[in-house]
């Protein structure tokens, strides 16, 4: 009975101590996952700023890039204004010396397909590859856009197509004063898009990466895709929701995130712009979801793998300290059965001995 009452209270013991054994397993599994949890949650967060910074700097650097090329421009078409007021002032002017300098100007000028200039009736007889009759551009917005107003400045066009070589330009002009301060035509320069899209192919973006210039009204100059086709036109004015959001908060600058359903061209990227303050046009440049988390997605492999391993080796330990303890308690079983039997034993040779002493 007392065998019993020890193989009764051996086997409670063991279930309890099983019970905290996968209760301590399982917790300790739980802790592990609320862990990795954060930890990867963590470090979406930080692959999206980095994304955001890198989408940032790449603004930054097109938009002082371009700056520059405007700059550029601009300075050539001072200086070409300049010559042709001086030589009417000097009541000569020389129409092939005039184109001459033009010429000269465009040559130091990479992007810029030709300068060419007007007089004040609109037709285009001072540059390079001149036609004949002459172009008349009195009907363009930047002609009388300067005409009109003397304090106009550089005037830069939406992109639009080209009477002389039907293509695509992006546009750059200033008035031209006579001695008297009156109209005298303007000076332009056409740079033709494809040129700046070969300067946005230089940022190298993974598949999924844009980069687009748009106009102080927000219509497309260019836009370059990587990995995708464009679908978007030159001049089109249509925007991403979160890109109007974004504006509205900054108008400056920012920083927003499309998904495939909202975006302009259904690709998912976190995007940054910035709007030039002393021309006006906005770059943005964008990074395509799966380039901007391929890295955190490994961190989630890795991760993921190294707490699968942790887990089956808790788990593994846990089902050999069992194991061990089942065996324990079978062997400690077996022995208060053997003791309960020798003691069984042992009282019957007593009684038997005492039966013999009887009988003698």
């Amino acid at each position: 009975m007392q065998a019993i009452q020890v193989e009764n209270t051996a086997s409670h013991s063991y279930g309890r101590s099983l019970t905290i054994l996968y209760s301590s397993v399982a917790a300790g599994i739980l802790v592990i996952a609320a862990l990795t949890y954060l930890g990867l949650t963590h470090l979406y967060h930080e692959a999206q700023m980095r994304v955001a910074t890198t989408t940032q700097n790449m603004a930054l650097s097109l938009d002082q890039t371009i700056e520059g090329v405007v700059d550029a421009i601009d300075v050539a078409l001072l200086a070409s204004a300049d010559e042709i007021t001086r030589e009417m002032a000097a009541g000569r002017i020389d129409p092939a010396s005039i184109s001459q300098l033009l010429v000269r100007q465009q040559q130091r000028l990479p992007l810029v397909d030709n300068i060419r200039a007007s007089n004040g009736m609109g037709l285009s007889i001072y540059g390079p590859d001149l036609l004949t009759p002459p172009v008349n551009i009195s009907d363009r917005e930047y002609y009388s856009r300067l005409r009109d107003d003397p304090s106009a400045g550089l005037f830069i066009s939406k992109a639009f197509v080209g009477r002389h070589k039907k293509s695509w330009i992006w546009l750059f002009a200033r008035r031209i004063n006579k001695p008297d301060k009156s109209f005298g035509g303007v000076v332009f320069a056409s740079v033709f898009i494809n040129q700046f899209d070969k300067m946005l192919a230089k940022l190298s973006l993974d598949s999924g990466g844009v980069a687009t210039i748009r106009g102080a009204d927000l219509g497309v100059i260019t836009r370059y895709t990587f990995g995708t086709q464009n679908p978007i036109p030159y001049g089109d004015k249509k925007i991403a929701q979160q890109f109007a959001d974004a504006l509205a908060a900054s108008p400056l600058q920012g920083t927003y995130v499309t998904d495939a359903a909202t975006s302009i061209d259904g690709v998912t990227r976190t995007q940054s712009y910035r709007r030039n303050g002393k021309y006006g046009f906005l770059v943005n440049v964008g990074i395509g979801g799966d380039a901007a988390l391929s890295e955190w997605r490994q961190q989630v492999w890795i991760v993921a793998g190294l707490v699968a391993v942790l887990i089956l080796s808790t788990t593994a330990l846990a089902y050999l300290i069992a194991r061990s303890w089942q065996r324990m308690a079978s062997d400690l079983t077996e022995l208060l059965a053997g003791r309960e039997s020798l003691k069984v034993s042992e009282e019957s040779l007593r009684e038997a001995q005492e039966a013999g002493r009887i009988g003698s």
